[in-house]
Order: C-alpha cells, then sequence, then structure tokens
C-alpha cells in the first residue's frame, strides 16, 4: 500500500499534451496504404497530460488478453523502448498500474470478467513495481 500511495502522490512535471486515453488498433482509421487517417472514440480517458500515457496503455491494449498468442505485448514494447530509450520504461509501467487501478471495475460492477483479471495480474507484476522505484 505504501508503495501505491507513493506511485499515485508522484505529480506530473512534464509538458501537457492531448491524451487519446484508449489508444489501440480498434480505434484507428487507415486508408488503402495502411496509413492513420483518423484516430476516434475520445472519451472518458482523454485529458492534458504525459504522452506516455497512450504509448503505454496503446503497448497494452493491443493484444490485451493475449489472444493473438503472438507476445505482441513484448514485442511492441521492444519498439517503444528502442525508440524512447530505457529511460521511459518506469512511466510506461507507472501508467499502466494506474489504469489498472482505476479501471479495474469499469465493466463489470461484480469484478466477474476477464478486465478485472487483466487489471490484477498488471497489479501483482512485481517487474513493474520495481521499475517505478
Amino acid at each position: 500500500m505504501q508503495q501505491l500511495h507513493t506511485v499515485l502522490d508522484q505529480p506530473y512535471r512534464g509538458d501537457e499534451r492531448l491524451i487519446h486515453g484508449d489508444f489501440f488498433p480498434g480505434n484507428l482509421l487507415l486508408n488503402d496504404e495502411h496509413e492513420i487517417t483518423a484516430l476516434l472514440d475520445f472519451g472518458l480517458l482523454t485529458m492534458y497530460g504525459d504522452y506516455l500515457f497512450d504509448i503505454a496503455t496503446g503497448w497494452v491494449f493491443f493484444d490485451m488478453y493475449d489472444e493473438l498468442r503472438a507476445q505482441v505485448r513484448d514485442r511492441y514494447l521492444a519498439v517503444v523502448l528502442d525508440t524512447l530509450g530505457e529511460r521511459v520504461r518506469g512511466r510506461l509501467y507507472r501508467y499502466v498500474l494506474i489504469y489498472s487501478i482505476l479501471s479495474a471495475n469499469t465493466y463489470s460492477s461484480n469484478c466477474a470478467d476477464g478486465h478485472y483479471q487483466w487489471c490484477v495480474a498488471n497489479l501483482n507484476n512485481h517487474p513493474y513495481w520495481q521499475a517505478i522505484k
């Protein structure tokens, strides 16, 4: 609980950008050349803040329940870290943990769905907690 309090007590001090909050392939429109032409479904999590929030959630939303069985999450994270540097890892994990806390019972009031289990798995991911110290 103390570590959770410490994570949530850290204010964001960087540049603020518009954050979509639900950045995943289903919310993108592509043209015939497979270029992104639009981002859809601005809603509940649209806000101003750290652009890494969208990168973090896009990373974990892409294959949220591992339906593709293609290790997409590991490969996506590798691309993000190769592009932005290892220094962002802790912030990415922090945002995944915060999203997991905020959304655990979003889809089921009795927490009997796969999303709740996914959030609990994130919150029990010790490497996430270790990286944000």
